[in-house]
């Protein structure tokens, strides 16, 4: 109990056997809070009156399912989680999970606040069992690797790098099951990025951001349009 409120936000924890067992390792990163968990089968809550101590309704969680499984309920909706899926969901909704076997699983903390784009991407795969595509096994593999190092702020850029890959599966996943919805491409890609550094650049004007990526004004304008 004392690991789960180091490491996530407040749970309503109770082993569902009578020999226990859990382990949490956590680390900070530069946007996020990563933490790896494994534990025997457990019942987890987190309350209406938990959630409501969240900060706002744009602190999403992403897991990674990476041995035994769980039952998770939230709005109403139960998913089954197994190796090779992942989810993501909301944590100012409460929800309940149940795990079963040998559980494990890598999740991310995440604030998606100032990423406006994402956070629509996030509200419409709330919830949802995804498969792990290449792309989202490489952003764990990456992410595995951060618990290792601990915190090294040039590990910035491969966080940077595993979130635009798993929100790039999210949205092939999207255009493919749910909505239809075209893929970012790869300059707007870069414009976001490119934009997210000189954010507090007041002088920053479409030109400069047009030269970041090599090309014209109406250019810009029109891959901002389509």
């Amino acid at each position: 109990m004392q690991a789960n409120e180091r490491q996530l936000l407040p749970l309503e924890v109770a082993p569902l056997t009578s020999t226990f067992f859990a382990r949490l390792r956590g680390q900070d990163l530069l946007q996020s809070r990563l933490v790896y968990i494994a534990s025997s089968p457990v019942r987890v809550a987190r309350t209406p009156r938990l959630a409501a101590q969240t900060d706002g309704d744009h602190i999403f969680k992403l897991v990674w399912q990476l041995r035994g499984g769980a039952l998770m309920t939230q709005g109403g909706q139960t998913i089954r989680l197994a190796p090779g899926k992942m989810t993501i969901y909301r944590l100012s909704s409460p929800y309940q999970l149940h795990t079963h076997g040998d559980y494990r699983a890598l999740m991310l903390k995440v604030d998606l606040a100032d990423m406006p784009e994402w956070r629509r991407l996030a509200e419409r795969c709330e919830g949802l069992a995804i498969p792990v595509d290449a792309a989202a096994h490489a952003a764990l593999a990456a992410l595995r690797v951060q618990l290792r190092w601990g915190s090294d702020p040039s590990m910035g850029h491969v966080e940077d790098a595993a979130l635009e890959l798993v929100f790039g599966s999210f949205w092939r996943y999207q255009r493919e099951q749910l909505y239809n919805a075209p893929m970012p491409s790869e300059r707007l890609t870069k414009a976001r990025r490119v934009v997210l550094e000189r954010l507090a650049d007041t002088l920053l004007a479409p030109e400069d951001l047009a030269y970041a990526l090599n090309m014209s004004v109406r250019g810009l304008y029109d891959e901002f349009r389509r």
